[in-house]
């Protein structure tokens, strides 16, 4: 899989990012970079439903990966997950926050 980027500078959640539940290896690599002045306060998220076929931001189950981090910080999942996000809860001043996602596999 490609790696994944997205920028986000306000309130909101990003567009899902799908993954592969078939790549050998399963594991995912993701890393939120704080930017800029300010503070930004975010959660990396997960969701188990097929986010393509089942999506409304009202109606799905995400989970936490991480909640509240206020730095960057990068992390893994060795498991299977229809897809990724990031969702920012807080910010101030110039702060932006680069969310990329990679995945192993073909």
């Amino acid at each position: 899989m490609r790696l994944s980027t997205l920028s986000l500078a306000e309130v909101t959640a990003s567009r899902p990012i799908p993954l592969s539940r078939t790549a050998k290896p399963i594991e995912t690599s993701y890393a939120v970079i704080k930017a800029g002045g300010g503070d930004l306060t975010y959660s990396v998220q997960y969701i188990v439903r097929d986010v393509l076929n089942a999506y409304s931001s009202a109606n799905v189950d995400w989970f936490d990966l991480t909640s509240g981090r206020t730095i960057s910080f990068s992390g893994s999942m060795a498991f299977p997950a229809n897809a990724v996000r990031l969702l920012v809860t807080a910010v101030s001043g110039s702060a932006t926050a680069e969310f990329m996602v990679l995945q192993g596999g073909d």
